[in-house]
């Protein structure tokens, strides 16, 4: 169920389950960061660029509408703030130690 949200901010939401859907704004928002995600020069020209962090605001800005769209399939996400850094739980994942891949639930879908 899709409420519209627009007027709150994201900034109060520590889960994602209450959290407006960023979905239909993340192409502009894509291009836009896209245009301003420049790598950083290379040394010389056998080295490879560093990523700015417009590059990486730009990748955290992915990682916000996928866990936006594992919330709309009916996952639960939760963002908590840590002095280390930002927390994401995502209740109910578990990671196999066979495939080394998440999946929902108790069981691999592979094993």
């Amino acid at each position: 169920m899709k409420t519209d949200m627009e007027s709150v901010e994201q900034g109060e939401f520590s889960d994602l389950s209450h959290a407006p859907n960023q979905g239909k704004n993340l192409g502009r928002s894509r291009k836009n960061l896209q245009k301003d995600s420049k790598n950083a020069p290379a040394k010389d020209a056998g080295n490879s660029a560093a990523p700015s962090p417009n590059s990486l605001n730009w990748l955290l800005s992915i990682l916000l509408a996928d866990l936006g769209e594992i919330k709309d399939f009916g996952g639960t996400v939760r963002f908590f703030d840590d002095p280390n850094g930002l927390i994401i739980q995502l209740p109910n994942v578990a990671i196999c130690q066979n495939h080394k891949m998440m999946h929902f639930g108790i069981t691999c879908p592979m094993c």
